[in-house]
């Protein structure tokens, strides 16, 4: 009896549907893309304001001295013109900044560039960091129109000549097949 009871347990102790279930598999891609549209659609500061704010609204907190503001752009245009109390970075430094406490954790900052590109990646980079940090929205081509302030004397010398203009070719098509989103 207790040989038989011994099989017995051996079989059933040992029955297939006691393999350890293996979790299905994560779906890395769309992980990334749930987490990245939530990245985007709430992207607001530490303390939930919202990162792009323009030059309008930043004005009395400016007037105020209630930002820590850092230009971004190059030190020759930085000398040129720039907001009131504004301290020059480059953008290579923002690490070493962050590192030896330069960029202060317990200030509102405001980031400033030419047209708010570069200064949306130091915003991102510092929100992510757990600072209060804004992006100056358009940037100094949003505070003022001197093209020796704001910079865009730089991009209007690089504009095309049209000398071949005559020999663009544009094929209006629509697509005619929709894809499965990757």
């Amino acid at each position: 009896l207790m040989l038989s009871l011994s099989v017995v347990f051996l079989y059933v102790a040992c029955d297939k549907d006691d393999d350890p279930v293996e979790p299905d598999p994560i779906n890395e891609f769309a992980l990334v893309t749930e987490i990245g549209d939530q990245y985007v659609s709430n992207y607001t500061t530490a303390g939930g304001k919202g990162v792009n704010v323009t030059i309008a609204d930043a004005a009395a907190t400016i007037a105020s001295g209630g930002y820590y503001i850092i230009d971004w752009r190059s030190a020759a245009d930085f000398a040129t013109g720039r907001l009131k109390g504004a301290i020059n970075m480059s953008l290579g430094t923002l690490v070493d900044k962050v590192e030896d406490g330069t960029i202060p954790k317990d200030k509102n900052i405001l980031n400033v560039c030419y047209t708010g590109q570069t200064a949306s990646y130091a915003t991102a980079i510092l929100n992510l960091l757990g600072y209060e940090a804004q992006n100056l929205k358009f940037g100094m081509c949003g505070v003022t129109t001197d093209e020796t302030i704001n910079g865009t004397n730089k991009w209007s010398s690089q504009i095309a000549e049209d000398e071949f203009a005559a020999s663009l070719t544009s094929d209006a098509t629509t697509t005619t097949t929709e894809y499965e989103f990757p």
